[in-house]
């Protein structure tokens, strides 16, 4: 075997030994073929380049011929301080090899010299490196730093520029190990690293300022006097003068080229570096404050969500010097992250009384520092349907965490209706929940303790809610540091297969949604609009058919389901004091809901008093404030609450209809319809929708049977109704119903229905209609009809033609439910014949019953 390199022998000679035989010589060759190996670049340029820092270039050889190429740099130090490496190598066919060129100089001077590297049966390459070598010039903005008279306990900053007048970079550090009482504040972006943790270091880009502060903050009481200990690039201050500093003769392997390898002979120039080094004065005081105790810790329940009453701890204030003092107590760091600047005592997480006094000599002063810790309002996400994820943004402020601390989540588990556990709550943190960097202000100069708090980067992560089944959850989130410190978010949100819960996801995206059968094909995206003024509608309509208009909602549901609310009594007044209304209607509230969500409807995120009115929730916050109770954050303007609570009432009164009315669509109508019709034609012209709860992740049973009796009715009756030889207008065309609004636009589809059930109507009304919609006004013309049709059956709603033709899906689904119910009835169940002679009177009787059910 051959190994192939630059410098391995292209013949051997091997000898053959046969025991107690012959010897035979074995002579082997190798031929290399000939290949295309070029540079990237000709000309390496450093440019500037700080002094005894190390830089490093790449040069790169592209192999374009048809075997591999094989190198070896024939000077691998061309210069003091210069290396390049690797000294030999291979290119591979149609690939590339990298050489870099290290420089670490010791010396300011100027360079441009050759490297050449040899290739294996190829004539050598000749790679031009240049540029030149900078002195670090950095100096400080001050003479001296002097801290006369700092308190011990307390700090004092002084400002300082560090200013890079070189083009080089420069690396700037204070060693502090030995003065730990001091500190250097450094812009974020531009510190450096380093393992010692009285060690600062930062580096400065080519004409680059950047504002320092140098920070004291005595222990004990001590003087201070000595010389700022920095360096630059890893020399030291004191004024020298370098000359060429090269690596050792024996190291420095110079190449045989007969021709001279620099362009421009380097010359190492002396250099006196200026110093860095500047004096500091400082004195530490005695403290003429006491504070006893020094800090305060407050334990709060990491999952109580309600807090009745704040927490109070005393800090008592002693002026032990022999004159009169004057302190105030900077209350800044307690306003609430993110929650403004002011510096009002009375804002934010704690309140301090008081924050200001002067006290005599050997004077105390008692200051309460109350905790009254505040909570983040619910996250509210889009209900949606099944397998469809819903996503939302949290903005964490992470205040007081060093860079660099970890972040985790904690998700709660679920238990479905089959038994089976998920956690439909996932959430995601950017570099897994690491801290970011602390975003620092511009230092100052101030000789009281530095108690402020830094404004800290968001944290932003993403909340994701899927579910495969029916979910109304109101779980948890919660955050958790390094130090198992825990912060909670309470998230309601809504999976479900049904047009009256995820009609606001269907609204949000409504040109991006389809309605696709599992057979493939799809049909018009579903565009669902408001659908406050249907639920509106039905409620109005039950209480005008009761008779009177003074029914509530709990009369409704009575009616409804058959049953009274404990504890709620339709037939009792209200009370007249405002405070014992308020609390009775929330009691009410309170059980209406608790009934609702026991029989399935989807209303986690209604509180009780989002069914107050203004009058009424306005008082109950002012109570809420009085007893300190109030910790979901509820302090709405009248007219953020009268929003909120018309969309609470909203989703209350379609959830009642989807869990009380809809049920009510049974099979019975649709089974008649099925035997009325020929199943065989029917197989194929209409969809058969699968009877299980889960099959649709967008619509329940009751409106999936509700659409194939749409189907059932439109493909039997659209050949009778406009038929060739009765109607002048052309057999519409077929189509699938497989939504509300866009497939019952044009009024077709419900004329069918109301043919199937009244066939009177088609000769008067329904042949009347256009059956091929090319224009809006057509459809608002079909919309007229089907409404003088409704009119003349005296069906007991009330729906204006532009609700028909610009249809809104929530509407259409209550007037098909009502059509369901209702046009049955239309039908004739008995047949009376008369039979006789022609001028004689024939008579017979009909008995009728009325069956009324009270409950």
């Amino acid at each position: 075997m051959w190994h192939p390199s630059f410098s391995s022998p292209l013949e051997g000679q091997f000898d053959l030994c046969v025991h107690q035989g012959n010897t035979a010589q074995l002579r082997c060759l190798a031929k290399l073929g000939s290949s295309s190996v070029q540079l990237a670049e000709k000309h390496l340029v450093f440019g500037s380049v700080p002094l005894i820092f190390p830089s490093v270039r790449t040069a790169t050889l592209h192999n374009t011929g048809h075997n591999h190429a094989y190198f070896q740099v024939l000077d691998v130090y061309p210069l003091p301080g210069m290396v390049v490496t690797p000294t030999e190598g291979v290119v591979p066919v149609g690939g590339q090899a990298e050489v870099q060129v290290h420089l670490n100089p010791g010396a300011v001077m100027k360079f441009d010299t050759r490297v050449e590297i040899a290739l294996r049966n190829m004539k050598s390459l000749e790679l031009r490196v240049g540029g030149s070598v900078e002195p670090p010039l950095v100096d400080i903005n001050v003479k001296s730093f002097l801290f006369h008279g700092v308190y011990s306990g307390s700090s004092r900053g002084v400002p300082f520029s560090l200013r890079n007048r070189s083009s080089a970079l420069a690396r700037v550090q204070f060693d502090l190990s030995e003065h730990t009482d001091f500190t250097i504040h450094l812009p974020p972006h531009s510190a450096g690293t380093s393992q010692e943790p009285d060690v600062f270091v930062m580096d400065l880009q080519g004409q680059q300022t950047a504002q320092c502060c140098l920070v004291f903050s005595p222990k004990q009481v001590a003087a201070y006097d000595f010389n700022l200990p920095v360096t630059v690039n890893g020399v030291g201050m004191p004024p020298f003068s370098s000359s060429s500093s090269s690596a050792p003769p024996s190291s420095v392997h110079k190449s045989s080229s007969s021709r001279d390898q620099h362009i421009v002979t380097p010359r190492p120039l002396p250099i006196a570096m200026e110093t860095l080094s500047r004096r500091v004065q400082a004195t530490a005081l005695c403290v003429p404050l006491e504070m006893s105790p020094s800090s305060l810790q407050f334990d709060l329940e990491p999952f109580s969500s309600v807090t009745t009453t704040s927490q109070t701890q005393t800090v008592e204030l002693r002026n032990v010097s022999d004159k009169r003092l004057s302190w105030r107590i900077d209350c800044s760091a307690a306003v609430t992250p993110g929650g403004g600047s002011s510096t009002s005592s009375n804002e934010g997480l704690f309140i301090v009384c008081p924050t200001a006094g002067t006290l005599e000599p050997l004077q105390c002063v008692s200051v309460t520092v109350s905790l009254s810790p505040e909570t983040v309002p619910p996250v509210l996400l889009t209900p949606v349907p099944l397998d469809t994820p819903s996503t939302t943004t949290l903005f964490l402020l992470p205040t007081g965490y060093p860079s660099g601390s970890c972040l985790r989540v904690e998700v709660e588990e679920m238990v479905l209706k089959d038994g089976s556990r998920v956690k439909p709550l996932s959430v995601s943190l950017p570099h897994n929940g690491t801290v970011p960097p602390q975003t620092h202000t511009e230092p100052q100069t101030h000789t009281e303790p530095q108690t402020h708090t830094e404004p800290q980067t968001p944290i932003t992560c993403t909340v994701t809610f899927c579910s495969p089944q029916p979910l109304d959850l109101s779980s948890h989130i919660t955050f958790l540091d390094h130090l198992n410190n825990r912060f909670r978010v309470e998230v309601c949100a809504t999976a479900d297969n049904s047009l009256l819960t995820v009609w606001p996801y269907l609204a949000l995206h409504r040109s991006e949604q389809q309605i696709v059968l599992k057979s493939g094909t799809s049909c018009c995206p579903v565009l669902v609009q408001t659908v406050d003024s249907s639920s509106s509608e039905w409620r109005n309509s039950y209480l005008m058919s009761q008779g009177k208009d003074t029914r509530t909602i709990y009369d409704m549901l009575r009616h409804l389901s058959g049953q009274t609310l404990p504890g709620v009594s339709t037939n009792q007044s209200l009370p007249c004091n405002l405070t014992e209304r308020v609390q009775q209607l929330l009691h009410w509230n309170t059980v209406l809901l608790a009934f609702l969500r026991r029989q399935g409807a989807c209303l986690s995120h209604i509180r009780p008093e989002y069914l107050l009115d203004s009058q009424e929730f306005s008082h109950w916050s002012s109570l809420q404030a009085q007893s300190q109770c109030d910790q979901r954050g509820l302090d709405y303007s009248s007219k953020v609450f009268e929003s909120l609570s018309k969309r609470a009432w909203m989703d209350v009164l379609l959830q009642t209809y989807k869990v009380l009315v809809l049920p009510r669509v049974t099979e019975g109508p649709l089974s008649l319809g099925l035997q009325s019709c020929d199943s065989g034609s029917m197989e194929q012209q209409v969809p058969r929708i699968d009877p299980k709860p889960l099959t649709s992740n967008v619509y329940s049973t009751w409106e999936r049977r509700l659409l194939t009796w749409l189907n059932l009715h439109y493909h039997s009756m659209r050949t009778t109704v406009w038929s060739p030889l009765t109607s002048t207008g052309d057999v519409p065309s077929a189509r699938w119903v497989v939504n509300f609004d866009l497939d019952l636009a044009d009024g077709l589809v419900l004329a069918a229905v109301l043919a199937a059930y009244c066939p009177f109507l088609i000769p008067s009304h329904l042949q009347r209609m256009y059956t091929s919609i090319s224009r809006l006004e057509q459809n608002l013309h079909n919309s007229i009809i089907l409404s003088q049709a409704f009119t003349l059956l005296c069906l007991d709603i009330d729906i204006q033609p532009t609700e028909l033709s610009d249809s809104n899906p929530v509407l259409m689904l209550m007037l098909c439910v009502y059509l369901y119910e209702t046009l049955p009835q239309y039908l004739p169940r008995r047949t009376i014949t008369l039979s006789g002679s022609l001028h004689h009177t024939f008579t017979k009787q009909a008995g009728l019953s009325l069956s009324i059910t009270q409950h």
